[in-house]
């Protein structure tokens, strides 16, 4: 990603604007540089006195939807929240930034993009938001169970939410599934199964409303 003029208050109305389309759209599917150049109010040949090309365009937008996306996540987490607590606090706020941006959600989530192009940096922030949780669960077992395990069990509990969140924002349940509740509980459940190592279990219910025993790893930008 090779911003041309980085401060220029138009390549930033190009990442804006490239967002605001996305959410409208509900993804990046059919977003192109002509009708984010128009938002912009200028011809879209503009955007390369900015963007190395459309896709470059895109990545940007990517990162800043990284960006928000980490700012939701870290909400209201601090070390005075018991493991419980700052552990059912992330999985809200995973779900939070879903609803609130279903399209964007998608961008980063599902839709079509060339990974094997992705850009250093984003890839460095998007391997940073997951060794975050994987330190969470290291955390919260009070490192009890191997790294390695601690990035599958991270691995397990992230593809059942993103399934789970995509079944919440496309609204695949029935009226009296309470589903945002179910989903929480059922991570939180998962969570204890699959860190159960007999005396190394940590429980997350039976410490609802202690005080926190714990440092918890920082996530910033």
């Amino acid at each position: 990603m090779i911003v041309k003029k980085l401060n220029n208050p138009t390549a930033e109305r190009f990442i804006i604007e490239a967002m605001g389309l996305i959410e409208e759209k509900n993804g990046s599917i059919g977003v192109n540089l002509r009708e984010i150049s128009k938002r912009v109010g200028c011809a879209h040949t503009n955007a390369y006195n900015y963007f190395e090309s459309f896709t470059d365009l895109m990545w940007y937008a990517f990162d800043r939807t990284l960006e928000k996306y980490l700012n939701t996540i870290i909400t209201g987490l601090d070390n005075k929240l018991s493991g419980y607590q700052y552990f059912k606090k992330l999985v809200n706020n995973l779900l939070r930034f879903a609803l609130e941006n279903p399209g964007l959600y998608r961008f980063i989530s599902s839709d079509p993009l060339d990974i094997k192009n992705i850009p250093e940096d984003v890839l460095q922030k998007v391997t940073k938001m997951k060794y975050y949780f994987i330190e969470v669960i290291m955390m919260l077992t009070r490192n009890r169970i191997p790294k390695k395990d601690a990035e599958n069990v991270a691995n397990i509990i992230l593809s059942y939410l993103d399934g789970e969140t995509f079944n919440l924002i496309n609204e695949r349940y029935l009226p009296e599934d309470k589903i945002e509740k179910r989903i929480v509980s059922n991570t939180i459940l998962l969570f204890s199964k699959l860190t159960s190592t007999g005396s190394g279990n940590y429980s997350l219910k039976s410490n609802e409303n202690k005080t926190s025993e714990f440092i918890f790893p920082t996530l910033e930008q």
